[in-house]
Formats: C-alpha cells, sequence, structure tokens
C-alpha cells in the first residue's frame, strides 16, 4: 500500500499557504412540528481551508456543489 502522508502534508501546507478560509454549512430540516407550526431545522457549520475553483454550470447540482 502507498504512503500518501507526505504528499497529504505538502497538500494542507500549500492549501494553508496559498487558500483562504472557508465555511460549508449543512442545513438539516427535522419533521413538522405541529406546536410550532413549522419544521426546526438544525445549521451546522465547519470550517476550513480551501480554494475556490471555477466549476462548469453543468456540474453545479446541488448535491456536492
Amino acid at each position: 500500500m502507498t504512503d500518501y502522508s507526505k504528499t497529504a502534508a505538502r497538500a494542507d501546507q500549500s492549501l494553508r499557504r496559498k487558500g483562504g478560509i472557508v465555511v460549508l454549512r449543512q442545513v438539516v430540516t427535522g419533521d413538522y412540528d405541529p406546536g410550532l407550526g413549522t419544521a426546526p431545522t438544525i445549521t451546522t457549520d465547519y470550517e476550513g481551508t480551501g480554494v475556490k475553483i471555477a466549476y462548469e454550470a453543468e456540474n453545479i447540482d446541488g448535491t456536492l456543489i
């Protein structure tokens, strides 16, 4: 099995040097609550380092991008 730890460390270092702070937000909607009259949502933010890349419009469908 190939050890990618050095490659991963170089990629991480490059992202930290040239990338920026990114926040991924996950919004999960729960079941409808008649007492509230709505379905509650839980929002969780995940912070990391990343690079903005220009994606083709046909690849952006809301599942991964």
